[in-house]
């Protein structure tokens, strides 16, 4: 597996996404950045006081991030919420058996995380396989994008039963988005929805920019990365 398409599934299979980068080269952490950010932020003091859940949060971000960056794949698998766990299976499944025509209409993200799985995961693990097993050869592996979560730290951390959300810094500058967690039998998790529909938004956003549909953007970024021959048979369900 190439560097570049190590940086694809990074992005692309957002099981971390900081920040954006590498994906058909065109999305940054600054097109993420449209909406407003946070005036003069500063960034998170070295030793921060927690205290009840803001603590246990803490401590779900720490055990994912050391867990990933170890390539310790059980450990960062059971530390997703579940919400992460049904993408990744619904993605699965969509890989295996659905046309172009079917892709065409779910969000860029799910449809680019199904090509994904196309080109980098070895079918019989998706046939096969749990969505656990798929996530830990995932972390295994290396394709999370471990660049930006080596850089990322916690911020103020605000809990609401059982949710919880909290600002993310990357090498001292804050994201202008918050990170989300997930209370689940009692234990809290690390959940990615608001990050992937922050992908969503900016992938529309830059394929209007380019005046084309949707589709037809997702299209472009495989070729980029994959050459014409190579995206277009990402397009045949696996199980065809």
């Amino acid at each position: 597996m190439t560097k570049s398409s190590r940086g694809l599934l990074g992005l692309c299979v957002p099981l971390f996404l900081l920040t954006l980068s590498g994906c058909g080269g065109g999305v940054s952490s600054g097109d993420v950045a449209a909406g407003p950010a946070s005036t003069a932020p500063s960034a998170p003091t070295a030793v921060q006081v927690r205290d009840g859940a803001t603590a246990d949060v803490q401590e779900a971000f720490d055990i994912y991030t050391e867990a990933a960056l170890a390539r310790d794949g059980e450990r960062a698998t059971a530390v997703l919420a579940s919400p992460v766990h049904r993408f990744y299976d619904e993605a699965r499944h969509l890989a295996l058996s659905a046309t172009a025509d079917e892709l065409h209409g779910l969000s860029p993200t799910t449809q680019i995380t199904v090509y994904v799985f196309r080109a980098e995961v070895d079918p019989e693990l998706l046939r096969s396989g749990s969505v656990t097993e798929l996530l830990t050869e995932a972390f295994v592996r290396g394709l999370i994008g471990e660049q930006a979560i080596d850089s990322a730290e916690l911020g103020s951390i605000e809990v609401d039963g059982d949710t919880a959300s909290a600002e993310v810094f990357s090498d001292g500058e804050e994201i202008p988005y918050r990170f989300q967690f997930l209370r689940e039998d009692e234990v809290w998790k690390v959940d990615i929805g608001p990050i992937v529909e922050i992908a969503d938004e900016t992938f529309t956003m830059m394929a209007e920019q380019q005046d084309i549909p949707v589709e037809q953007f997702v299209e472009d970024m495989l070729v980029q990365q994959y050459g014409p021959e190579e995206a277009a048979a990402l397009a045949n369900p696996l199980d065809g």
